[in-house]
């Protein structure tokens, strides 16, 4: 998985200490907003990316990604930006 597929380690650690310092657990977060345990963990400890389906909508409610989908024009931009990089390593 590419680095900027993943979620950000400190936003990662930010969300779990919310939950400590909530008193919250993650299953009753889970439950409470219809998502997967399991799926829920996975995602705020980095184990799957959230960019799609049920982990991207559990990464968006725990403010880990952004809610709203790119537009075509900056998803090029950045689809361009990525080629670039890569040209450059090889």
């Amino acid at each position: 998985m590419a680095n900027f597929d993943r979620i950000n380690p400190h936003k990662l650690h930010s969300a779990r200490r919310a939950f400590a310092n909530a008193g919250v657990s993650v299953a009753a977060w889970a439950d409470a907003n219809g998502f997967s345990r399991t799926l829920t963990y996975q995602v705020l400890h980095g184990r799957i990316a959230g960019k799609r389906g049920e982990g991207f909508r559990i990464a968006v409610a725990l403010g880990l990604r952004r809610a709203t989908p790119m537009s075509m024009e900056e998803f090029s931009r950045k689809l361009l930006k990525t080629n670039l990089e890569e040209e450059k390593m090889t």
